[in-house]
């Protein structure tokens, strides 16, 4: 007997210490619960610090269905939390990679609810290597402890 259920998280998560940034890589169903546990285990990483920036890629396999205006402001709101949260003080840098032309609208939306907001600027990407160069560019060092 088979099951065509998913195994574990419907993301992948990567730090990379040494650029900065922790990738966040959506794969499966995205709501508010699977955002708020990728986050939680971002901020469980060991090797993640506060003031590191953020790759998001929705792979073209990435599940919004059914997913509303309200719940991408429910999430909005949860990140904002998360950042007040566990990086205080820090105002980062956000790429989001849209594999498949279906979340360009999404990619968009995510673009202008961000907009003007002074703790996290959201840029929009085609490509992963675009979004990595321009965190590259970005990027903060550590603050002094």
């Amino acid at each position: 007997m088979t099951s065509d259920a998913p195994v574990g998280p419907p993301y992948e998560i990567s730090v990379y210490p040494d650029r900065g940034f922790f990738e966040l890589v959506w794969r499966g169903q995205i709501g508010l619960d699977a955002v708020r546990a990728a986050y939680a285990e971002v901020a469980a990483h060991p090797d993640w610090k506060p003031h590191f920036n953020r790759l998001v890629v929705y792979k073209a396999e990435a599940d919004v269905d059914d997913m509303k205006f309200a719940d991408i402001d429910a999430i909005k709101t949860a990140l904002s939390d998360w950042q007040a949260d566990h990086a205080p003080g820090h105002s980062l840098f956000g790429a989001n990679v849209v594999e498949s032309p279906f979340f360009d609208a999404l990619g968009a939306v995510w673009e202008a609810l961000y907009q003007g907001n002074e703790t996290l600027t959201v840029r929009i990407f085609k490509t992963r290597d675009a979004a990595t160069d321009w965190l590259d560019g970005v990027r903060v060092d550590a603050p002094d402890a």
